[in-house]
């Protein structure tokens, strides 16, 4: 659970001229009582003290865990334009606030009953992986025009910068810089009645990434990169998003 706020105010400069001013706060989302499953521990904790492997045990009474993810704050800038009574541009600038999002945090609860099960010395521990994000841009540009009273057509270009950093990417949370291109078409055959059609296209830059998990057991490893293998890959992404609306008014 999270809260929030969000203002925004519009200003109409000319009879042509709108200018918008948007903020949303960040939230940040809590979790508390989450259920945690563990799995084969002993390969994971093979290269530990004995002692430890050998008392590392988990009862499924005692995998809660707790967490929180911050949203970001977004502040956006937009500008319409209309050039005449059929054609009107605009263009909305967002800066999103990922900044806030330094690393993932995971703790363990239900301590003082794994140590009553005489597992003290290997609760698993906290787990704390770097996160990073970059603050970032999003730019969107887009016209429309009305063909006719029933007909109107639109169009549409973005970009959309990744706030991942291309050594810190993880399998959990895939991305990379985008852009996409959109159209769109509203047909009211009626006064009471609008259909809305569109398609857009995302296409994400290819990039290369890689990504060296950090380790926190039992104070033997602590904020410094994980000796073992260093997850490497190669993304792009083609995204398609059609999208249909119906509008009726009573």
């Amino acid at each position: 659970m999270g809260y929030g706020f969000n203002v925004g105010a519009m200003y109409q400069i000319t009879d042509k001229l709108q200018v918008g001013l948007r903020y949303l706060s960040k939230v940040r989302m809590e979790i508390d009582g989450g259920d945690a499953d563990f799995n084969d521990f002993q390969p994971l904790f093979s290269d530990l003290e004995p002692p430890i492997v050998q008392n590392f045990d988990t009862p499924d009474t005692m995998n809660s865990f707790s967490s929180s993810l911050p949203l970001p704050s977004k502040t956006s800038l937009g500008i319409s334009y209309e050039f005449s009574d059929d054609f009107r541009m605009g263009l909305d600038v967002t800066y999103v606030g990922w900044g806030a999002y330094d690393s993932l945090i995971i703790e363990f609860e239900n301590k003082e009953e794994f140590e009553a099960a005489g597992n003290a010395t290997s609760f698993p521990p906290d787990s704390r992986e770097p996160r990073h994000y970059d603050n970032t841009f999003i730019v969107k540009l887009g016209g429309e025009y009305d063909v006719s009273d029933v007909l109107t057509i639109r169009a549409g270009l973005s970009y959309d910068q990744t706030p991942i950093q291309r050594n810190l990417y993880t399998p959990e949370t895939p991305d990379n810089d985008k852009l996409g291109a959109s159209v769109g078409i509203s047909v009211s055959p009626t006064d009471w009645l609008t259909i809305d059609g569109s398609f857009a296209y995302l296409y994400g830059i290819e990039q290369e990434f890689s990504y060296e998990p950090s380790s926190d057991v039992s104070g033997l490893y602590s904020d410094h990169p994980y000796d073992g293998n260093t997850f490497r890959g190669k993304m792009k992404t083609d995204v398609f998003l059609p999208g249909l609306g119906v509008t009726m008014k009573f």
